[in-house]
């Protein structure tokens, strides 16, 4: 592995480079791609290099037609989750991947098992949600949730960042929200949330 053609971060054709993969075959190194659509699949080098007749997607065109949900919250929901595992150049990362969060080997390499298992996504603001913080992406620890039912299960509760009050702040804004709401969304007092929305902390 240490003598392998550095590939990490290559962008070629539709396929981004994530990562080597420990496994090799008879042609050398693989690697470890994630596809446009959201597919992540290992890649010999070599293929990958090729200027012509080089592999340059996951084969995504059959893949796409198969289940036809590209673009819905589900398949958005399994493409985001890919990233914040494994692309290490992805904002969250750090939170997921970073610390050991994997995916389930079926829903990796497959949305249609990742769809099977999770159903239909619910209306409204819902995403997918894991019941224990520092398990993985499995039937067994994945929900849909709401925004109010995720912040009550984050890892931090606590206003510890301008980040996070910026977000409050933009939550607030769209109405959506009363103060007291949002201070059960972020298991706070509800004069913090008063101050951070009025700009007298956090600002």
């Amino acid at each position: 592995m240490t003598n392998a053609i550095n590939m990490v971060g290559r962008k070629i054709g539709k396929l981004t480079v994530l990562k080597q993969d420990p496994i090799k075959n008879r042609k050398g190194a693989m690697w470890i791609c994630e596809c446009e659509c959201g597919n992540i699949k290992s890649i010999n080098g070599g293929d990958l290099r090729k200027k012509s007749g080089g592999i340059r997607s996951c084969g995504c065109s059959e893949h796409q037609t198969k289940h036809n949900m590209c673009g819905t919250k589900e398949y958005e929901a399994w493409r985001g989750m890919k990233r914040r595992c494994y692309n290490k150049n992805y904002k969250g990362y750090k939170n997921y991947g970073g610390r050991g969060i994997q995916i389930c080997e079926s829903w990796k390499y497959s949305f249609e098992d990742f769809y099977k298992d999770m159903g239909p996504c619910p209306k409204g603001d819902t995403s997918i949600d894991r019941r224990n913080n520092d398990g993985d992406y499995e039937t067994s620890n994945c929900k849909w949730s709401t925004r109010v039912e995720q912040n009550r299960n984050r890892r931090i509760n606590k206003i510890k960042n301008i980040d996070q009050a910026n977000e409050i702040r933009s939550l607030y804004e769209t109405g959506k929200y009363t103060q007291k709401e949002l201070s059960i969304m972020y298991n706070c007092l509800e004069q913090t949330i008063y101050g951070i929305v009025n700009n007298k902390n956090w600002i």
